[in-house]
């Protein structure tokens, strides 16, 4: 049973792999019993699958036969897999005067072939060919008479360069030429023979104007001449494509690509283009190949730029589209096509209908979605008008218009309205499609600033093109914006962040003495050293310098204070004057707040700070204090202990845990300790006794420590500062608290005050800590309290030995 099965399957390969060598039918050709075996008169030869050889050799005229065993041979590598594979030889008339001989070795999934001339030390073709992946070149053979065939060798062409509904599809196909055993090239119908034999036959009707469409349903995408053919779906009659081969350019052919959810009614040809030349002919008949059927089309003779309708029996839907040419007048014609495109149904609908489709279900959503997607720019525009009035489903089909368009162009108007939309999802889709466009989404997102959607395009706009987007975006800075004033100010800012220096200047001009001014100015901030000759005077100018401050703008004064900090901190020194003039002088008490908080880091405004620690406004004195950090403001921060207000109190003592420790300081610190009425006040001035390591307050401190009606926070601040100051006395008593944090029915003070005092003992670290913190470490102890207790053991201590 397995003889049998295997020879079933030898014959049944062998057939398909003489019948794939004829293209279009048979010749005259002899195949030998053997089919491993080639015994001519003039040429023998032998295929050994097991060594990957094939042995040849011419042999003299006269010669009954010529033995491949026999004489001097030449071999030639079979580089395809061989086991499982059979080869076949073929005796091929050719017109050739000499004995040719066809060799194809194949298995299911490979396939080699190589052509020999009786005499030629080499064969005339060789290589490996469909179906193979690796297949780059093609051997057929074409009947020429009852007698004799043609060879045709062409390149396997893919992609767009496919014949649409063809398996195989050979680009620039050569012929041998009989008398010089060379390649020529040739023009020649790459159809099927028995694909025409069953082709539809259709008339063209040449109309008098060509029909509007308002989608590009045909995309040209290859040509037999190895280009795409765009010429024929660019919309322009002027433009033509044109066959270059000899004769009347048969079988020469350009394909499109078709959305398949879409059915083609008709096809409009402009078979002359407008401005045809003299040699331009028109085809008198062509092809339409789709994936399923072949239509043989007459077309009527026409004007240059004269359209011709070709309706097709019924509507075809078909991912592809070729127009192939067959007959045409003239002896040695330029035949040419200026325009192919598809009417559909669509066509002649209101535009309207079209669009409300997209909220339908089924085959007719897909088909007006695949109809939009190759839809004219004013068809895409009037989608995005209608954009919001859509349902959830049809937002997300008219999104999968926008995505399938190349660029960002011709649908921007489209994806602004979906990134301003309600759905989440669509409009990071159209962000994302905006991001990949990059500078070239630079118009379209231009132009949606004048729309809703401002918001979300201006931070697109200064990251996709920020050396331009200044121009754009400052037409929309200033009060007039009351919607998204602030977000497009920080787009502005990201865009100035990068722009070459003379954009600063271009753009500041755009906005000088407008409204819009002060929000450049706080936009450009951080790049304000690099134009302060004309920023600086712009931004003094509130603030009136020699006249009262009361007659120009508070929201100005206020806002300008940040971007004088910065030029400021830069070393401008008439800034800092100014600044340091408006802390002192300005009367409203924010703008004065203002510019302490923004000089606080700035070197140079130690006075200042100085200065403000007398200021008649509470929140002025705290930040004066926030801002102090030289010894020379001890006495104004010592006169303020007493200030009646609390954030100014506790501002006060921070800056004076930041000074070096003075006896005075100190004192006052330890009075405060017991004697202020705040506890945030009493805590920071533990902390600060602490921090000055205070050694001769210790006792207040352990006092405070003990005190069992002060706040938890107190004491804890007290325990610090014992370790801290390094007091060695008070281990034992630091020990008790720790262990008191974990004993049944403790609370949450006795927890603050025990992880206090736990942290002290890692900063004083006796030698037995380990044993002293045994019971915090327990095994079941968990939290804060077990985490202070293993950095305690685990330090070093600050103390030393």
């Amino acid at each position: 049973m397995r003889n049998v099965r295997s020879f079933g399957r030898t014959v049944s390969l062998l057939g398909v792999l003489l019948a794939s060598t004829a293209f279009g039918g048979s010749a005259r050709a002899v195949t030998p019993a053997d089919p491993t075996v080639a015994t001519g008169k003039t040429f023998g030869a032998r295929v050994d699958l097991g060594s990957h050889r094939v042995f040849f050799r011419s042999c003299s005229a006269g010669a009954s036969f010529c033995d491949a065993a026999a004489g001097s041979v030449t071999s030639l590598e079979i580089p395809i897999a061989t086991e499982g594979a059979l080869a076949a030889w073929r005796k091929v008339e050719l017109g050739v005067p000499a004995e040719t001989w066809h060799l194809a070795v194949a298995s299911p999934n490979e396939r080699w072939e190589a052509l020999f001339v009786a005499g030629k030390e080499q064969p005339v073709f060789v290589g490996v060919t469909p179906p193979s992946k690796s297949a780059t070149t093609a051997l057929q053979f074409h009947p020429r008479d009852a007698r004799s065939e043609f060879a045709i060798v062409g390149e396997v062409a893919g992609g767009g360069s496919k014949l649409c509904g063809e398996a195989l599809t050979l680009a620039a196909p050569r012929t041998l030429n009989p008398k010089t055993l060379g390649w020529a090239s040739i023009s020649m119908q790459r159809l099927g023979k028995e694909r025409r034999d069953h082709a539809i036959d259709v008339a063209g009707a040449a109309l008098e104007e060509r029909p509007t469409v308002r989608s590009r349903a045909l995309e040209a995408v290859g040509a037999s001449d190895g280009t795409r053919g765009e010429a024929l779906s660019d919309g322009d009659p002027k433009t033509a494509w044109r066959e270059k081969k000899p004769g009347e350019g048969r079988g020469e052919f350009v394909s499109f690509r078709v959305d398949g959810d879409m059915a083609l009614d008709r096809v409009v040809l402009v078979p002359l283009s407008s401005e045809a030349t003299p040699t331009d002919v028109a085809p008198k008949s062509v092809y339409f190949a789709t994936e399923a059927n072949l239509y043989r089309v007459k077309l009527p003779a026409v004007k240059p730029g004269q359209a011709v309708e070709v309706r097709l029996p019924a509507p075809v839907k078909s991912t592809c589209l070729s127009v192939v040419l067959d007959d045409a007048d003239g002896e040695h014609p330029d035949v040419s096509l200026a325009e192919v495109s598809a009417v559909t149904r669509f066509d002649g609908m209101p535009l309207s209908s079209v669009l409300g489709l997209l909220d339908a279900s089924g085959d007719e959503a897909k088909a007006a979605t695949a109809y939009l997607k190759s839809a004219d720019t004013a068809t895409l525009a009037a989608l995005a008008a209608s954009y919001p009035t859509l349902s959830e489903r049809g937002r997300g089909l008219a999104m999968d218009v926008a995505m399938s368009r190349e660029g960002c162009v011709d649908q921007g108007a489209l994806l602004t309205a979906a990134i301003a939309g309600v759905d989440k999802d669509l409009s990071q889709r159209a962000r994302s499609k905006f991001e990949r466009c990059g500078k070239k989404a630079e118009p379209a997102l231009r132009a949606a600033l004048a729309t809703p959607a401002r918001a979300q395009v201006a931070p697109l706009l200064a990251l996709v093109a920020p050396a331009s987007a200044a121009e754009a975006l400052v037409t929309y800075l200033g009060p007039d914006n009351t919607t998204d004033r602030v977000i497009v100010r920080d787009a502005l800012a990201r865009a100035l962040r990068t722009a070459p220096p003379p954009v600063l200047r271009e753009s500041l001009a755009l906005v000088k003495g407008t409204p819009r001014q002060s929000d450049y100015l706080r936009a450009v901030s951080q790049r304000l050293p690099e134009i302060a000759d004309v920023a600086y005077p712009l931004l003094a100018a509130p603030y009136a310098v020699g006249a009262p401050l009361e007659v120009t703008s508070f929201d100005e004064r206020y806002m300008y204070v940040e971007p004088l900090a910065i030029l400021a901190k830069s070393g401008h020194l008439e800034a800092k004057a100014l600044l340091a003039r408006v802390a002192k002088d300005e009367k409203e008490e924010a703008i004065r707040a203002r510019v302490l908080e923004r000089v606080r880091e700035v070197p140079g405004f130690e006075e200042t700070m100085t200065a403000a620690l007398v200021d008649k406004n509470p929140r002025v004195r705290a930040l004066a204090a926030q801002g102090i950090t030289r010894d020379g403001a001890r006495p104004a921060l010592l006169r303020l202990m007493d200030d009646p207000w609390t954030f100014v109190r506790s501002d006060v003592l921070r800056a004076l845990e930041r000074l070096p420790a003075d006896p005075l300081a100190d004192d006052a610190l330890d009075k405060a300790v017991t004697n202020d009425p705040s506890a945030e006040v009493r805590m920071l001035a533990a902390r600060a006794l602490g921090a000055h390591r205070a050694i001769g307050h210790r006792e207040t401190l352990r006092d405070v420590m003990d005190e069992p009606k002060e706040e938890w926070s107190v004491r804890g601040a007290a325990a610090w500062a014992l370790g801290n100051m390094c007091s060695t006395k008070d281990v034992g008593k630091l020990t008790d608290y720790a262990k008191a944090s974990v004993v049944p029915g403790s609370n949450q003070g006795d927890i603050e005050l025990g992880i206090a005092a736990t942290e002290a003992l890692g900063k004083l670290h006796p030698a037995d800590i380990r044993e002293r913190l045994a019971p915090v470490l327990g095994s079941k102890i968990r939290g804060p309290i077990r985490r202070a207790a293993e950095s305690a053991v685990e330090g070093k201590g600050a103390c030393g030995k």
